[in-house]
């Protein structure tokens, strides 16, 4: 990978990873209030009750994957070309499949873990 397409998929995935954790806590915060229903009508314990939650998490994961990984390329590719760094690119004869390699690698990755997630876990 050149030193380009490692520097794009880098502010792709950072993005990426933030946008999943942020929105997965939200996620796991609306269905913890469910589940919080659920123990406190059965007289559970705090222990079955992050047990439950956390057993719930990566379906949660799994749906919220596609749309961090689109929000993060749509982002980075975004702030990319605010700060002409793209255009630079260009200019320097960098094609758009060049740029496009990174953002289509981390799909790729997004695609095999949530395989991972929906077929294993």
């Amino acid at each position: 990978m050149k030193l380009l397409q490692r520097y794009i998929f880098s502010q792709t995935f950072l993005p990426a990873a933030l946008s999943l954790s942020a929105l997965a806590l939200l996620a796991l915060l609306t269905q913890s209030l469910q589940t919080l229903d659920l123990v406190v009508d059965n007289h559970q314990s705090a222990g079955t009750f992050f047990f439950i939650t956390i057993l719930a998490l990566p379906q949660l994961v799994a749906i919220i994957t596609p749309l961090a990984v689109f929000m993060a390329s749509i982002y980075a590719l975004n702030r990319l070309t605010n700060d002409s760094e793209l255009v630079v690119a260009k200019a320097n004869g960098v094609s758009p499949w060049a740029i496009g390699t990174p953002v289509l690698r981390l799909g790729v990755y997004a695609l095999i873990f949530h395989l991972f997630l929906n077929l294993l876990l």
